[in-house]
């Protein structure tokens, strides 16, 4: 994720936490997130796929066996990424937005697959 559209969802996400427990956590490379991961014990991790120094799909890969789901990120809206990001074991593909509606979406929809999530673990 890039730090701007962090800090907008980080900040959303503090305004709607009394409706949606959503708490953010921002990692700059895929080489740190094992271990922010490990610390944290996300119920949803959310990766962008034009990450800038590794590989998002393997990445979602290697997390079909944990116990949180990874949902895909673009800035723009594309069908070819959305059915790569599910090929490759994502629970789902959101389109970036810095629309206060479309954050509030996107928070709600977080939270659904987290108590999902947490409902199967």
């Amino acid at each position: 994720e890039t730090p701007g559209y962090y800090q907008s969802l980080s900040g959303w996400a503090e305004m709607c936490r009394h409706e949606y427990p959503v708490v953010c956590k921002h990692v700059r490379s895929d080489e740190d997130a094992p271990k922010v991961i490990s610390e944290w014990g996300p119920a949803v991790i959310l990766i962008d796929a034009y990450l800038q120094d590794g590989e998002p799909f393997k990445f979602v890969e290697r997390c079909r066996t944990e116990p949180f789901q990874v949902i895909v990120m673009s800035s723009e809206h594309s069908q070819a990424i959305e059915d790569s990001a599910r090929d490759h074991g994502a629970a789902g593909y959101l389109t970036k937005s810095e629309d206060p509606d479309d954050l509030e979406r996107l928070l709600s929809e977080i939270a659904e697959v987290a108590d999902k999530t947490q409902i199967s673990h």
